[in-house]
């Protein structure tokens, strides 16, 4: 390309082609490069980004699976399982304290140990009781309602849902 008997414009013209796909294969490069662990470390470290804000993630896995719980009113003792997962963000291996509760009362507590990026996840029995139905200020009966609480200690964070009860 660099023919000195070629015109000198025909040279600046292939030269600057050169270095516009030479840049650009180096930009392509740089940003695969970044979305790898050792390029994020890399990145972070000369300040070109921030690492990002630790954090956990509690979740119910199956959560249609209550979902008759939630939309049809029971009475009694109802046995469900409860399946909840942690998904840890925190850049290091964390062990989660977790309480199950029924209502009012604690029906089940553990620990979870998830290394980062990992997710741990927890299937639980428990029983929710169906009381008889509440009366409101007015007098009418409004149906009850029977919380199932999942909270994590630290962090400190909680997911529920309500069983309906029915008399």
């Amino acid at each position: 390309m660099n023919d000195p008997a070629a015109p000198s414009g025909l040279r600046a013209r292939c030269s600057s082609r050169a270095l516009v796909c030479a840049v650009v294969l180096v930009a392509i490069s740089a940003a695969g490069v970044a979305q790898t662990s050792a390029g994020r470390s890399l990145t972070n470290s000369i300040g070109l980004s921030a690492p990002s804000e630790p954090y956990s993630e509690l979740y119910f896995v199956e959560p249609r699976a209550f979902a008759e719980l939630t939309e049809k009113p029971h009475l009694g003792a109802v046995h469900t399982t409860v399946v909840f997962a942690v998904r840890n963000r925190e850049h290091r291996t964390v062990s989660y304290a977790w309480t199950l509760a029924v209502g009012s009362r604690n029906a089940a507590a553990g620990t979870l140990v998830a290394r980062p990026g990992a997710s741990g996840v927890v299937e639980q029995e428990v029983t929710v009781t169906c009381k008889t139905r509440r009366q409101t200020a007015a007098g009418s009966a409004s149906t009850a309602q029977v919380p199932v609480t999942v909270t994590l200690a630290r962090p400190r964070e909680a997911i529920d849902y309500l069983v309906d009860c029915d008399e």
